[in-house]
This record gives C-alpha cells, structure tokens and sequence, in this order.
C-alpha cells in the first residue's frame, strides 16, 4: 500500500505504534520523534491512550472484506476532532486518495468516477420515473 506524503506519517506511526510490544512513555516518545511529530513528549497515561488506540487500529490490518475494513476505520475516526471518514462510493472504483480540499468535501478521487456514479445515478431515477 503506498501513501503520499499527506499521509505517510501518520501511516507509518500508526503500523509501528500496531507493532509496539513495549508502550514505556520513552519508548512511545521515541516512536513520535522517529516519525516526525512535534510534540514527541507523552506521559504514562498518553502512553496508554495510544496503545489502546493502536489496539482498536490492529484489526484493520487482519480483516478482508472491505465492509468490514471500513467500518472499523471509520469507527476510529469518528473520535476524532475534524471528522474524517472513509468512503467507497457505491464500489465502482478501487483508487486510494485522500481529500485535501480546503472544504474536506470532495466525495470521488477522480472527476471521471464522480461523473460515472452520478450518470449511473441519474439514469436509475430516469429509469425509476
């Protein structure tokens, strides 16, 4: 899986806090430093927080179905101050992207695919009508 730079980070901290055996405030301060956060200095309780957070994120990483990848993704995101989701817009298309537009809305990775689903779309009304 490759992830651009928008994202690469927090992938790679998200896999490595995944793998972390030992969650000491050192070590999970070493973790941060390592994969660039400003703010690498956690205390226990963080620590912990983190773990528990990584603990919720290991499943992802073992289940096949999509369904059910999206659910738990979208669960741990639901936690979060700005809200981000997951979408496989009605399956028609297998790109990976993540929306950096300032108003966090755009719904497809391409102006294509969001023409396909929305033609499909308005031919099922017609259709329907």
């Amino acid at each position: 899986m490759h992830f651009n730079t928008y994202g690469g980070n927090g992938s790679a901290l998200a896999a490595a806090l995944v793998n972390a055996t030992d969650v000491a405030p050192a070590v999970v301060e070493a973790l941060l430093s390592e994969h660039r956060m400003l703010r690498a200095a956690v205390t226990a309780g963080q620590a912990g927080e983190l773990r528990a957070w990584a603990g919720r994120l290991a499943p992802v990483f073992g289940e096949t179905s999509q369904e059910a990848q999206i659910k738990l993704v979208n669960d741990l995101l639901g936690v979060t101050a700005a809200r981000p989701y997951v979408s496989a817009h009605g399956g028609r298309c297998q790109v990976v992207y993540v929306d950096t537009s300032r108003n966090g809305r755009r719904r497809f990775c391409s102006p294509g695919c969001a023409n396909r689903v929305n033609v499909a779309a308005h031919r099922a009304r017609r259709h329907a009508g």
